[in-house]
């Protein structure tokens, strides 16, 4: 059972407050070849995830900011047999961090066209202008 709850309040037409909790399964480790159980596939890890966040919309521009905080099991290697029996926590930080900045702009001039999807003629109509930007924060 994987729970997942959520809630969002939006105080004007293109802000949306939200927070959400989620409970999932991450595929298991396999041990690594220096340990005594090396090839062994290990059981499923329950991952746990808290966000809390601010969404606007105005149409053509969409941007979120979140903090968020992810917990999940981690295996270390004992002696000679690896076994699980530590937590990894990913948070969001603030920026005496390392970061990286990047901004993408897809279809400068804001031309139409058509885009091969595939190795067999398949084709579909060209994204629009589009401008991405994401951020990295090391850790």
């Amino acid at each position: 059972m994987t729970p997942l709850a959520g809630i969002v309040y939006k105080p004007w037409q293109h802000v949306s407050l939200y927070a959400n909790y989620v409970e999932g399964l991450s595929k298991g480790d396999i041990t690594p070849a220096t340990a005594s159980n090396a090839g062994e596939v290990l059981a499923p890890y329950k991952t746990k995830q808290q966000e809390v966040g601010v969404k606007l919309d105005a149409g053509k521009v969409m941007a979120t900011l979140a903090v968020f905080r992810m917990t999940k099991p981690s295996g270390q290697l004992f002696g000679t047999v690896y076994a699980i029996d530590s937590e990894q926590r990913n948070k969001t930080t603030m920026a005496g961090k390392d970061t990286t900045l990047r901004l993408y702009l897809r279809n400068v001039f804001d031309r139409r066209y058509w885009a091969a999807v595939d190795n067999y003629g398949g084709l579909a109509i060209g994204e629009p202008r589009t401008l991405m930007m994401s951020a990295t924060v090391g850790f």
